[in-house]
């Protein structure tokens, strides 16, 4: 109450005589100051920061340009921030009117929740039978989808635990449907109630028709006769070879084996890229020999070199060398790994331009010709 004491104590000043003019008394600078003093205190003011401290007040406006913020004991309840952010604790209101609500998704949300609680889960959750989905927590009937008339692939059942199992009995026009290990059943009698199933034709099926105890085996009917004997069929064509053929195609540069990109295509007669199969390796040595590992485990034989000449033109030619003079093919004894010198324009005819191809063939032996 100072405030106003000093300030109601303040009288105004009269020229009714110069004493009266010029007497400090009169000017009331200590109760102007002293008013003015407890009023900073009041309010708590705080020169440095700038801020006030008060208990309660009435406003017709209140305009904050960056966050408002409540605290209970230091720590912030609610926020408001200057972009519209609101965040706090809780709501509540008798009615609460939006025109849109977001829920972010909740994981791993509890078996049992607040009666009322509503949450948005994805499609990764703790509950396959869900999915994505927006549910609810009921009292009576627990977590339930808020998503009527969704459909699903699958009906996921969790097994009833115990030895045996106890299901709960259903109430009048009621069923329940469980699953546990087998041997629980009780009885294969008809009942009184079927469960039905209904496909895309309109076609009604009774899904316990076939879950009836097996009957014992019928008798065994009587042996058969013995047929006559049909006419001798037609010669069948003489067999053919199952050997496959195996072809490399190589690319040449300037009368040699290009060193950047030397193997351009390799397969089997039944297509196979032999380049990413597994087992086999290709492997440029020099400007005329290669080495090719391979997972046949079988003599390689008839080796032929196919050589571009000119456009549309090739020249064939056998290797027939054992490792002088011309091409020749090596292989090791355990059959893994042939070694082909002799690749070049002299021995092969392939041009001694840039870009040409040479083709290597070749066939594995059906039977083991190293004895």
């Amino acid at each position: 109450m100072s405030v106003y004491t000093n300030l109601k104590s303040i009288r105004k000043l009269s020229n009714a005589s110069l004493t009266s003019i010029i007497d400090v008394n009169n000017l009331n600078f200590k109760n102007f100051s002293e008013g003015n003093l407890e009023f900073l205190n009041n309010i708590n003011y705080n020169e440095v920061q700038n801020s006030i401290s008060l208990f309660k007040g009435t406003f017709e406006l209140l305009e904050v340009t960056n966050k408002l913020s409540m605290t209970l004991d230091g720590i912030p309840t609610l926020t408001v921030n200057s972009l519209g952010k609101l965040e706090g604790q809780e709501l509540l209101v008798k009615v609460s009117e939006t025109k849109r609500q977001r829920f972010t998704d909740f994981p791993d949300w509890p078996d049992i929740g607040v009666p009322g609680e509503i949450i948005y889960t994805g499609i990764q959750n703790q509950r396959p039978e869900f999915g994505e989905d927006f549910i609810g927590y009921l009292q009576t009937k627990g977590w339930v989808s808020l998503t009527e008339g969704s459909t699903s692939n699958y009906l996921t059942l969790v097994e009833l635990p115990g030895s045996p199992p106890f299901p709960p009995n259903p109430a009048a026009n009621q069923g329940i449907v469980w699953i546990g290990f087998p041997g629980y059943e009780t009885a294969y009698t008809p009942t009184t109630q079927t469960v039905y199933y209904t496909d895309e034709n309109g076609q009604i099926f009774d899904l316990t028709y076939s879950t009836g105890a097996p009957g014992p085996a019928g008798p065994s009917g009587p042996a058969g006769t013995t047929g006559a004997q049909g006419p001798a069929g037609p010669t069948g064509p003489a067999g053919q070879s199952l050997m496959k053929s195996y072809v490399v195609k190589l690319l040449f540069n300037s009368g040699s084996i290009d060193a950047a990109t030397p193997f351009l295509a390799a397969e089997d007669s039944d297509g196979n890229d032999l380049l990413i199969a597994a087992g086999w390796t290709f492997t440029r040595n020099s400007a005329s020999q290669i080495t090719i590992i391979h997972p046949e485990a079988r003599a390689a034989i008839n080796f032929v070199t196919h050589a571009e000449n000119i456009s549309n033109t090739f020249v064939t030619k056998a290797i027939t060398g054992t490792g002088g003079a011309g091409t020749s093919a090596k292989q090791n004894l355990a059959t893994t790994t042939l070694i082909i010198t002799g690749l070049s324009p002299t021995f092969t005819g392939v041009n001694s331009g840039a870009g040409y191809h040479l083709y290597l063939t070749w066939q594995f032996s059906d039977n083991t010709i190293f004895i």
